[in-house]
């Protein structure tokens, strides 16, 4: 492993190269991407159970219903750059 800086080091062999950069260790940032993580599962979890129990009219069934895919796109995109935050 070679070191280009602090946070960024690499691996030149044969057949590939890997390329490891560490995240910054920032606790604010940490702390306000996970309260927004957790207020987005939260509204992910009102809208299924919204679903679930409410009675909802055909119309109303089909705007949650799209509104969760791209819930559920976000939720994949920021969990995983909460998970890069933390733990690299």
């Amino acid at each position: 492993m070679k070191m280009i800086g602090t946070r960024i080091s690499f691996n030149d062999s044969k057949n590939k190269l890997t390329i490891v950069i560490e995240p910054e260790k920032n606790v604010l940032v940490n702390s306000l991407m996970g309260a927004w993580l957790s207020m987005w599962i939260t509204i992910g979890i009102t809208v299924i159970w919204s679903l679930l129990e409410l009675k909802l009219k055909e119309q109303e069934k089909i705007i949650l219903y799209i509104f969760l895919v791209f819930w559920t796109y976000y939720a994949v995109k920021v969990t995983r750059s909460f998970l890069w935050l933390l733990f690299g």
